[in-house]
């Protein structure tokens, strides 16, 4: 038996290159199935549409689901994917721009605009 990784967060623009990687190394890491959960449906399923018939067309035996339900994507998961971005990207400009607007760099990964969503 292999495996069950979920992404929360999975219908996030960032996803499609961390889904590469795992279909890359799907038998080293031993997935037999990833799941997408978001809770945007329609974000989510477009993107879960399109790795079900990615991952098919390459060959990948991995069965991709995805789902609005947290309860259903974290039953028996394995691995836990954090994407997250509370507020989303409207925070994220509100973030940036009051760092800029004192002067401070609000760059959001390792700035005070990364500290600000850190903290939410």
């Amino acid at each position: 038996m292999g495996n069950k990784f979920v992404m929360v967060g999975g219908g996030s623009t960032q996803s499609p290159g961390i889904l590469e990687v795992l279909r890359k190394r799907a038998k080293e890491l031993n997935l037999s199935d990833l799941v997408l959960y978001d809770i945007d449906e329609e974000r989510v399923s477009l993107l879960g549409q399109y790795t079900k018939m990615y991952y098919k067309e390459l060959g990948s035996k991995v069965n991709v689901t995805y789902t609005t339900n947290i309860d259903e994507a974290l039953k028996g998961a394995d691995f836990l994917f954090m994407q997250i971005r509370p507020g989303l990207n409207k925070q994220r400009a509100i973030d940036e721009k009051i760092c800029l607007n004192n002067g401070v760099v609000g760059q959001e990964t390792c700035g005070l605009g990364g500290f600000s969503f850190a903290m939410r």
